[in-house]
């Protein structure tokens, strides 16, 4: 609104007082009653002021059977010249799941169009991690079901659809909100034993060219990112945080989604 408050709460005093006069005036006072009346409506004329609503385009990105995400495990060493058993590996993790934002703005023919992320829930499969090869490839780490990557709200998520370039970027800062089963001893049948989540945050860059299927299925991908995976040792509950101090795996990171975009116009 252009005009200071004090306008406005000065207006219904007015219009009552309008009215007051309008009751009041004896019959041949109808000129000047007429005159007060159109003095009012003037006054409301440029007291009142009415935003624009301005329009949302909500977007949804529904992860498509085949998405999935690389993990390089380096070799990673202990004291003693030793190594962590089962690292030195490449694991393919798959994904499902959907993310959620909006356009803010009118869709205009022709231009590119930004779109703000604001919720994810993606759930990664539950794959074993490490193995020990001297126990026949029997598991020593696994993703535990509960494990989710949600949108980090401390970084703001922004994508592009290129109108002209007929291309999709984004750079998603997720927290991979990680739990893991875990062998708690050298024994070959030893059970794996759950354990509380960790949180990491991590920023991927991902891009992808639209082809013959549009946004209906969208290849996009990123190069290997480095993170710190923290990785919570000690026995709990998946779905709480980690009672004890989690260990960092350095790892490398790569996706290859296929996506569908929707957008729906708000009313």
């Amino acid at each position: 609104m252009s005009s200071p408050r004090p306008a406005f709460g000065a207006l219904p005093v007015l219009l009552v007082a309008v009215a007051g006069l309008g009751l009041a005036a004896p019959a041949g006072a109808a000129t000047r009653c007429k005159a007060t009346q159109a003095a009012a409506r003037r006054v409301r004329a440029r007291t009142c002021v009415v935003a624009k609503a301005v329009p949302v385009t909500t977007v949804s990105v529904d992860l498509l059977p085949g998405s999935q995400a690389t993990v390089e495990v380096p070799v990673l060493p202990l004291p003693g010249g030793q190594t962590i058993i089962g690292t030195g590996v490449t694991e393919v993790i798959p994904l499902t799941g959907r993310l959620g934002g909006a356009v803010v703005g009118a869709l205009k023919l022709g231009h590119d169009i930004p779109v703000g992320l604001t919720s994810a829930n993606i759930v990664p499969g539950a794959v074993d991690i490490l193995n020990d090869p001297a126990c026949g490839g029997a598991p020593t780490l696994r993703i535990d079901p509960a494990s989710i990557v949600t949108i980090d709200a401390a970084h703001p998520t922004r994508a592009v659809l290129g109108f002209r370039s007929a291309t999709a970027t984004a750079t998603a800062y997720v927290k991979l909100r990680l739990a893991f089963d875990s062998r708690m001893s050298l024994a070959c049948d030893a059970p794996l034993t759950p354990t509380g989540y960790s949180e990491t945050p991590l920023a991927v860059k991902v891009s992808g060219k639209v082809g013959a299927k549009g946004l209906n299925a969208l290849p996009l991908s990123s190069g290997p990112t480095p993170v710190t995976i923290g990785v919570c040792l000690t026995p709990g509950v998946p779905d709480r945080p980690c009672t004890g101090a989690p260990a960092g795996y350095p790892v490398k990171i790569a996706v290859q989604l296929q996506v569908a975009i929707g957008l729906k116009p708000g009313r």
